[in-house]
């Protein structure tokens, strides 16, 4: 069985490690930088599509066929998307996404479609509300959420029933990151800590 938790920490610590190399190929194009994004992106593709159909899944998933989502990170946040631009892409993000669920020759866009949706979702016409009032909970719930899944399957918790489930893990993970934040995460924040200034 692959430990949800630690196989995504994994992944996690391979992209910092070639991110610096990633960065400086990425300026060595200068103003043709995207070329470089888009080249990269269709590498990881290729890398994870052709591991797919010779059945070796698990290389597939290791971090160059997962880079594509990396990508689409960092082409959306130079990007900078807003107003009418971001509601368009939404829009185009959300048909992909759901063209690449619908049609196994549209996958390659999954990670695209996924990532502008996402971004539209949280910052978009459709503003989810601002969990960060409550601390930085993200890195808390990554951590927390897979053990937490784990736990409730084997508790047997999904197999009698889906929603009951879901709402036990995301109450779970949501409380287990407050607790990782205001006990762990945030007595340790340094006095300059972006964080602590916003908030002050």
């Amino acid at each position: 069985e692959v430990n949800g938790a630690l196989w995504t920490l994994k992944i996690e610590v391979m992209f910092y490690l070639v991110l610096p190399i990633l960065l400086w190929l990425l300026r060595l194009g200068g103003r043709y930088d995207w070329i470089g994004c888009l080249l990269l992106y269709v590498g990881a593709e290729v890398w994870r599509a052709w591991f797919n159909h010779i059945g070796q899944f698990e290389i597939a998933r290791q971090l160059p066929g997962q880079m594509s989502f990396f990508l689409t990170g960092m082409m959306l946040h130079a990007a900078n998307l807003s107003g009418v631009r971001l509601n368009i892409a939404g829009a185009a993000g959300a048909a992909l996404f759901a063209a690449s669920l619908a049609w196994p020759q549209v996958e390659f866009a999954r990670a695209i479609g996924l990532g502008v949706l996402s971004v539209w979702l949280a910052t978009g016409i459709v503003r989810l509300p601002d969990a960060a009032r409550f601390g930085d909970l993200s890195y808390g719930i990554y951590i927390v959420h897979a053990p937490i899944i784990q736990t409730c399957i084997a508790l047997g918790l999904f197999a009698a029933s889906a929603w009951m489930g879901i709402g036990v893990a995301i109450t779970a993970s949501v409380l287990g990151a407050l607790f990782l934040w205001n006990l762990i995460e945030k007595p340790f924040l340094r006095r300059d800590s972006a964080y602590r200034l916003k908030h002050a």
